[in-house]
């Protein structure tokens, strides 16, 4: 097995379009404590994610893609096999099927995959790549023979993997050792506790560049009753008055956007809140887009 293509999993991570700055978040397991962190397996989305993730990955935007619950929409197949098709790329690197990965997480510098994959084989496309494992914080935990900074963590039925130090962050978390992103910022906290559970989302911590005065983006794509895609996004600002000045802009942006229709704006307090429809002629590019 090639070691260039461990490398280019990697730098999957460092390449997140910021084009997506927009789409989710859980509000499932909001008691999570630090003894339940290890266990899980990033189910409650963007909110388990910002629990275990160091207070100190605040760069760039983190993903999360539930690709079990679009794999399971009849609607959604379409996209689902698209996505499949940008993941094939895990099982050159760690022996995995696409079709067997339930979740997708990526940032910068890390990333995670859930799902029934065998992790036998993982262990031995591992040690065809000259990986060495061992265990950190009672995690299986393999890092490469080379001077190379990267890792992988074994964790029940999931792999994360990218950057040594970020690997042991997020563990360390899990453990409830340290803080994480979700401890430390208010502003992520606000916006990940506002969001409801979606099947992409995306979280940027700390969001300055793209609106003045913003300090935290999430959003959630979800499916309604009616079977129609729409997009839910949270914005956190350090002040109402940057709320309430900032807000139309972010609506006249949504309108001008392809993506969506039916936009409707509510600026509350410090915390600006859209949704949108997702127009249904774009909403396989949209999804495809979103979901990587």
């Amino acid at each position: 097995m090639n070691k260039s293509y461990l490398v280019f999993v990697f730098s999957l991570l460092a390449g997140v379009l910021v084009v997506a700055v927009l789409s989710g978040c859980s509000d499932q397991n909001s008691g999570i404590t630090p003894s339940d962190r290890v266990g899980g397996n990033f189910a409650g989305g963007i909110k388990d994610i910002s629990k275990v993730a160091p207070a100190n990955l605040t760069e760039g935007v983190i993903s999360y893609t539930n690709l079990k619950q679009i794999r399971e929409d009849a609607g959604m197949q379409k996209e689902y096999a698209m996505l499949v098709e940008g993941l094939r790329v895990f099982n050159l690197t760690f022996s995995v099927n696409p079709e067997d990965i339930d979740s997708y997480v990526r940032g910068i510098g890390w990333g995670a995959i859930t799902g029934s994959f065998d992790i036998e084989g993982v262990r031995n496309a591992l040690n065809n790549l000259e990986f060495s494992q061992g265990e950190y914080r009672g995690v299986e935990f393999w890092t490469p023979q080379s001077n190379d900074k990267g890792a992988v963590a074994v964790v029940g039925n999931m792999l994360i993997f990218g950057e040594k130090d970020v690997i042991m962050g997020i563990i360390d978390n899990m453990k409830g050792a340290k803080s994480s992103l979700y401890d430390d910022s208010e502003s992520v906290r606000a916006v990940v506790d506002d969001l409801p559970d979606g099947f992409i989302m995306r979280l940027v911590p700390t969001a300055g560049l793209y609106y003045e005065g913003v300090e935290a983006i999430g959003a959630s794509v979800v499916k309604d009753n009616a079977g129609t895609l729409k997009l839910i996004g949270v914005f956190r600002f350090n002040s109402s008055t940057y709320a309430e000045k900032v807000g139309p802009e972010i609506e006249t942006n949504f309108q001008k956007s392809p993506y969506y229709s039916d936009v409707s704006v509510v600026q509350s307090g410090d915390m600006v809140k859209v949704v949108a429809e997702i127009d249904a002629g774009n909403a396989t590019e949209f999804v495809v887009r979103m979901g990587y």
